[in-house]
Formats: C-alpha cells, structure tokens, sequence
C-alpha cells in the first residue's frame, strides 16, 4: 500500500480512505469546502458529530516507530485546540492501521510517535470514539 504520490495528494489519499472506513461503518461524513479549516471532514456517527483531521505517515523514523505531525497551520507552530478539532484519524500506511485519538491525548503537541506497544497503542482502530460522547474540553 506505499504511496508515490507528493505530499498533498498523499493527504488526499488519506482522505478518500478515511472517508471509505467511515461509509463502511454505516456511519456519515461531510467535507467542508476549501481547505483552509482546521478539521478534514465532519463525523456523524449515530446523531454524535465529530471534527476530524485526517493525517498519514509512511516512512519509519526509527525501529517500528512512526512520526505523525499533529500541528495547526502551514508553518506547523501549534497544535490544533478543542475549539478547532475532535479527533485525530492517522493512517500508518505501512501497518494498513489507523488511530483514531481524542485531541486530548496529544495535549498540544506538534508531533507524536506511534509504534506497536507505545503510548498510542489503545487508539489502533478505536473506532468507538466516534461513537461515545464528548469529553469536558
């Protein structure tokens, strides 16, 4: 499943999969117009809305460890708020696995790690977050 795509279509890419697994859950999903918002795509799983931003990564930065942007912005200087997104769908293509993480987890950061067994291994295919209700932000 490597892609040899540039960057911004890769992102699109990702997209149109997130959409799929989201359509293959019964599940619907809305895209904003443009591309200058915080958030990819509006979740509705069962009356619960989410805003979600779609991420991918492909290379490994290391032994089974995965770099993953979080950040707002062309030049990446924060990360995204509550006020701005939800949840995190990140696609780690070699793995053919997405995450699925509540903003809260990532607290801010710019950039995370994701590799089997770490910090971020409950949200491999947590599918489930679309469905609970949100959290206190």
């Amino acid at each position: 499943m490597p892609t040899k795509l540039p960057a911004k279509q890769k992102g699109e890419w990702a997209e149109v999969c997130f959409a799929a697994e989201i359509l293959r859950r019964g599940w619907g999903i809305a895209r904003p117009y443009g591309d200058s918002g915080p958030y990819d795509c509006i979740v509705d799983a069962g009356g619960r809305l989410s805003r979600v931003q779609v991420k991918s990564v492909e290379k490994a930065a290391g032994k089974g460890r995965f770099h993953a942007t979080v950040a707002a912005g062309r030049n990446k200087k924060r990360g995204y708020s509550a006020q701005q997104v939800d949840l995190l769908a990140i696609l780690v293509i070699p793995w053919r696995s997405w995450y699925v993480i509540p903003l809260r987890a990532v607290r801010g950061r710019k950039a995370i790690s994701i590799r089997e067994g770490g910090r971020f291994g409950e949200y491999r295919e947590a599918w489930e977050f679309f469905q609970k209700a949100r959290s206190k932000r």
